[in-house]
């Protein structure tokens, strides 16, 4: 079975990024994403954490939830954090 190449729900793109969705709801900061494909963690003052909102929309027909991250915050960490395979696959260039 050969992979399919992942297209957003919405706008069909090309340019998915994976992560976690982690609850900081502890240190009052609410939800926030952590894109895969970033290099190991060193001292930054970028953040690989991008806050998004706790309400996500899902579809009865077949299961899929999404939610949206503020677009130009992932860019910027992927770009300061990311690691070259994974700024490659999305185009992103420094």
């Amino acid at each position: 079975m050969s992979k399919e190449e992942t297209k957003c729900p919405d706008c069909k793109g090309s340019r998915i990024i994976s992560g976690r969705l982690l609850g900081q709801t502890d240190y009052g900061l609410g939800h926030v994403f952590r894109p895969d494909g970033l290099k190991i963690f060193k001292f930054s003052s970028t953040s690989s954490d991008v806050p998004v909102s706790t309400k996500f929309q899902t579809c009865l027909d077949c299961g899929l939830m999404w939610n949206r991250a503020n677009k130009d915050k992932v860019k910027k960490t992927i770009q300061a954090l990311g690691k070259d395979s994974t700024k490659q696959k999305l185009g992103i260039t420094d």
